[in-house]
């Protein structure tokens, strides 16, 4: 059994992000975001396979990036590329999504610059969260190991050194998401508000579902593709999905985490 709890954040600057992804950057997804508290949490404490053997116990639930309007939770959805309520109201990307112009500089004394643009997601417009699930037997330490983790992420800034410090945050509150008349479980009939990959085939499409194709980058010419089930489809799930790790250009041990959380009535 979860203890859950909805953690709320607050952006000082937006994120950016390069180009050459493939898909468009309109929302922070789950395995990003396990990606990152993973750096997070590396850089607290001496032994990082306590936050993996977490992952594999399956320990904890993490959602996408939520956003908060008017103190009222929009979650990701695929189908519409941006944020809808419980009521249905929706927000578009592209009241998030920008580009910017930025110039590449040449380690050459002979080359000229070479302009080229990024893609910015424009976070400080609203408040976010993220709803967390841990098991209520370790719930207390490993929570404060997480929140901990977060507040480090949050100097840092989302996405870290890749992100070149943008997307700094500080937590603004944590309360339960029924307080937003929100349920969610890790597995039933609901909507889909993290990224999944199915480890078997039990899970049941009731309505509609969305398939995802993403990419990580983790090197030069070291590229992981991944089709995922998205935010947003309308599933009957049976199964807790895949955790896989890989190693990255530093050498350094990452999860690739694609669990299902699920929005419920």
């Amino acid at each position: 059994m979860y203890v859950q709890k909805f953690i709320k954040i607050r952006f000082f600057s937006p994120i950016i992000f390069q180009k050459s992804h493939i898909e468009l950057p309109w929302r922070i997804s789950s395995d990003y975001i396990v990606r990152a508290l993973t750096f997070a949490y590396a850089k607290l404490y001496n032994s990082i396979e306590d936050w993996f053997k977490a992952l594999e116990r399956d320990l904890i639930r993490v959602s996408s990036l939520i956003m908060i309007n008017n103190d009222i939770p929009y979650f990701p959805d695929f189908s519409v590329k941006g944020y809808v309520s419980v009521d249905g109201d929706i927000i578009e990307y592209s009241d998030l999504l920008s580009q910017i112009p930025r110039v590449r500089i040449p380690r050459e004394k002979d080359l000229e610059p070479t302009p080229f643009e990024d893609y910015i997601l424009l976070t400080p417009k609203y408040d976010w969260g993220l709803i967390l699930l841990v098991d209520k037997d370790v719930y207390n330490e490993l929570q404060r190991k997480i929140i901990a983790s977060l507040n480090v992420l949050g100097d840092f800034g989302l996405g870290a050194r890749k992100t070149r410090g943008s997307g700094r945050f500080r937590i603004i509150g944590i309360e339960n998401p029924d307080n937003y008349g929100v349920k969610v479980n890790s597995e039933g009939e609901g909507k889909l508000i993290s990224r999944y990959i199915q480890s078997n085939n039990s899970t049941k499409i009731k309505k509609s579902t969305f398939i995802e194709r993403t990419r990580i980058y983790y090197g030069e010419g070291k590229i992981k593709e991944f089709l995922v089930i998205a935010e947003g489809s309308e599933l009957d799930v049976k199964d807790n999905g895949i955790l896989e790790y890989f190693e990255n250009d530093l050498g350094h041990k990452v999860p690739l985490y694609f669990r299902p959380l699920l929005l419920t009535d």
